[in-house]
């Protein structure tokens, strides 16, 4: 298989790793008006995803520079 197939895949993968983060940001800000317990689980899940889509996000690049 060639690397843009997987570099499609990656792609994908980014895109629905950063709206589940953008998901979780507006849940924090909803959370934070009504209840403040469950601001701090917002904020990992936001980060965390953010973080895995940032990962794909360069994965994705280095499958499409492979040869």
């Amino acid at each position: 298989m060639h690397g843009s197939y997987f570099a499609i895949l990656l792609g994908a993968t980014t895109l629905v790793c950063w709206m589940g983060a953008g998901v979780a940001a507006v849940l924090q800000t909803d959370h934070e008006l009504h209840n403040g317990e469950m601001k701090g689980v917002s904020e990992q899940v936001s980060l965390g995803l953010t973080a895995a889509g940032v990962l794909s996000a360069v994965a994705m690049a280095v499958m499409l520079a492979w040869p």
